[in-house]
C-alpha cells in the first residue's frame, strides 16, 4: 500500500511543481500581480526623498551609507516615514500602508507554520476585556473559517485595484471634531483619554482618517486616480443590546473600503464595480443576499445601498417590490401603512426581515470637504475636492449570518467555500484489525496526498480510543462537508475508503484514485 500511495502521488504532482508536504496544512494566498502606481501610490508622492526630513536627518546623510545596518533606528523611521510605508495619525498611532503590510503578512505566514508545526492553533480573542471577563473568544474552527472569508475578499478587492492597509484603532478626538461626528455619534462611540488627558475614540469606522491620510498628500494629481484604499480590522461600538454571539457585537470584523475620485460620475462607476464586487463575493458564498437601497444615517453621504440576508433573525425590514424587483428599506417609507415602491410606485411589496451584511455608501465631499483632501487637476493643476465612498463588509457577521440562514437540526453547515475543512480522514480505533493492518499508516499517507493533490487542509479524526461509529455523531455536526473513512475495508487486497456526503447522507466506497478523482470534481 506504500508504494502504491508513493505512485500515486507522483503521478498527480507531475506538473504541478509541488512536492509532499510534511504538515497537512496550506496557505491560503495567491500570487498575483500588482502595478506601481496602484501599489505605490502615496509613496510618489515624495520623489525626492527627504524633502520634509526634520533635524539633521537629510536625504544625503540617510541614503549615503547604502547599509541599512548601520542607520539609527530613527534614520529608518524616517525612511518609512517619508516613503510613505507608514503615515503617523497621531504620536504614537500608525497607517501601515500596503508595502508594509504584505511584509507583514509574509511574517505572519512565517509565524503560522512554525505554530502549526508544533501543534499550536490559533485563536482570536478580544482587544475589549469587561471586568467580569464575559466577552467572547474566536476559537480555531471558525477562525479557520473566517480566514477563507478574508481570503476571498482581498482577492475581489484586488480585482478591481483596491490596495490594503491597516489603520489604528485608536483615533485622536481632534480628527471626529473635524468631521463632526464626535458630538453625532454621542451613544454607540467608545471614547477614552490618555495619561496626558488626550480624547480618543475606539474607532467604528475610518473615514476620518483616512480622509487625512489623502489630504496630507499634496502632492497627487488626477492622474493618480482613482484611489481605493481597504482594511480588514476589529471595530468597536458600544452597543446597548449586544446579542447572538458575532450577529451584534461591541467588537466585530469588518472590511472597510475607501475610494477617492476626481469628480460624481466617476465615483458612481466606483459605486457600480464595488456593488458588482461585493455580489460577486456572496456568489462565490452560495448566499441569497439582496441589495437594498437604505438610508445614509450618521455617515452621511448622497445615497446607499446595504447587502442583506433575509433572515427572521434579522433586525433590518426589507420590503420588496414583486413589480420591478426593487427591494429597500422601510427606513424609506414614511407611511408604512400605505407604502409604495421607490421606484415603480407599486403597493405590491413583500415585507421581511433580514441582516445587514454590507452596506455601500456614495459619500460625495461630505468628508474630503471638512479636511481640504484636494488632488491637482491635469489640465489646469487647480485643486479639486475628491469624491468619496466607502463600503462595509461586516466579516465576521456574515460567518455567523451565513451559519445561521444555512444551519438546520443542530447541525451546522457553511457555505462551502468557507468550510473550516472540506475533508476528514477518520483512522481506524486502535488495536482493531484496520489498525494493525496498516490502514492507520495508510490513512495518515492518504490524508498527505489529499492535501497535496487537492490543496486543502485536511482534518485527520485521531481520536483513536473510540469507535468510528462514536466518533462519526459529533463529526458531522461540525459542517464538514465530506468524511473520509479508513474503515472494514482498507485493509483488503484493494483497499476502500468510505466517502460520506454529509449533506445528502450518501456514502460511497472507492479505492484512492477513485476516491481523489470524485473529490476534484466537487471541491
Amino acid at each position: 500500500m506504500m508504494s502504491q500511495m508513493n505512485g500515486l502521488l507522483r503521478r498527480k504532482l507531475i506538473g504541478r511543481h509541488m512536492l509532499p508536504k510534511k504538515w497537512i496544512h496550506k496557505k491560503t494566498r495567491n500570487n498575483s500581480v500588482y502595478y506601481w502606481n496602484q501599489m505605490l501610490v502615496l509613496t510618489n508622492i515624495n520623489q525626492t526623498i527627504g524633502s520634509h526630513l526634520e533635524g539633521s536627518h537629510k536625504s544625503q546623510s540617510i541614503f549615503k551609507n547604502k547599509n541599512l545596518i548601520s542607520m539609527t533606528e530613527k534614520g529608518l523611521y524616517i525612511i518609512f516615514k517619508n516613503k510613505n510605508l507608514i503615515s503617523m495619525t497621531e504620536k504614537g498611532l500608525y497607517i501601515v500602508m500596503p508595502l508594509v503590510l504584505k511584509s507583514m503578512n509574509k511574517l505572519i505566514d512565517i509565524i503560522d507554520d512554525e505554530m502549526h508545526s508544533i501543534g499550536a492553533q490559533k485563536i482570536a480573542m478580544p482587544s475589549l476585556v469587561s471586568k467580569e471577563l464575559w466577552d467572547k473568544s474566536v476559537m480555531p474552527l471558525v477562525l479557520k473559517s473566517m480566514n477563507k472569508l478574508i481570503d476571498i475578499i482581498d482577492d475581489e478587492m484586488h480585482s478591481i485595484g483596491a490596495q490594503k492597509i491597516a489603520m489604528p484603532s485608536l483615533v485622536s478626538k481632534e480628527l471626529w471634531d473635524k468631521s463632526g461626528r464626535w458630538s453625532d455619534s454621542a451613544e454607540e462611540l467608545f471614547r477614552l483619554k490618555d495619561r496626558q488627558k488626550t480624547e480618543f475614540c475606539l474607532a467604528p469606522t475610518h473615514e476620518e482618517v483616512v480622509t487625512h491620510l489623502i489630504a496630507t498628500a499634496k502632492h497627487l494629481t488626477e492622474i493618480h486616480l482613482p484611489i481605493y484604499l481597504y482594511q480588514i480590522t476589529s471595530k468597536f461600538r458600544d452597543e446597548m443590546k449586544a446579542k447572538h454571539g458575532l450577529l451584534r457585537g461591541r467588537e466585530f470584523v469588518m472590511k472597510d473600503l475607501y475610494t477617492f475620485d476626481a469628480n460624481e460620475s466617476q465615483a458612481i462607476k466606483t459605486y457600480e464595480k464595488v456593488c458588482n464586487s461585493y455580489e460577486n463575493i456572496f456568489k462565490r458564498l452560495d448566499l441569497p443576499v439582496i441589495k437594498a437601497r437604505a438610508s445614509v444615517g450618521s455617515i452621511g453621504g448622497k445615497y446607499s445601498d446595504e447587502f442583506v440576508l433575509p433572515s427572521d433573525l434579522g433586525e433590518d425590514e426589507i420590503y420588496k417590490c414583486n413589480a420591478c424587483q426593487t427591494a429597500f428599506n422601510t427606513e424609506l417609507v414614511l407611511n408604512r401603512s400605505d407604502a409604495e415602491c421607490i421606484s415603480c410606485k407599486s403597493n405590491d411589496l413583500t415585507k421581511m426581515n433580514a441582516i445587514e451584511v454590507g452596506h455601500a455608501f456614495l459619500l460625495g465631499n461630505r468628508y474630503s470637504a471638512k479636511f481640504d483632501a484636494k488632488y491637482s487637476s491635469n489640465d489646469t493643476n487647480a485643486k479639486i475636492i475628491y469624491e468619496m465612498g466607502c463600503y462595509g463588509l461586516g466579516v465576521s457577521r456574515i460567518l455567523a449570518a451565513s451559519v445561521e440562514v444555512l444551519s438546520q437540526n443542530h447541525t451546522i453547515c457553511w457555505p462551502k467555500a468557507l468550510a473550516p475543512f472540506k475533508l476528514c480522514v477518520v483512522l481506524p480505533k486502535r488495536g482493531s484489525k484496520e489498525d494493525t493492518g496498516n490502514g492507520t499508516v495508510f490513512g495518515l499517507q492518504f490524508a498527505n496526498c489529499l492535501s497535496n493533490v487537492l490543496n486543502e487542509d485536511i482534518l485527520i479524526d485521531d481520536r483513536t480510543t473510540q469507535t468510528i461509529g462514536r466518533r462519526l455523531t459529533g463529526l458531522q455536526t461540525l459542517g464538514i462537508p465530506y468524511t473520509i473513512i479508513a474503515g472494514k475495508q482498507i485493509t483488503d487486497e484493494m483497499p476502500k475508503f468510505e466517502i460520506i456526503d454529509n449533506q445528502s447522507k450518501q456514502n460511497y466506497f472507492m479505492t484512492q484514485l477513485e476516491c481523489i478523482q470524485f473529490l476534484e470534481n466537487l471541491l
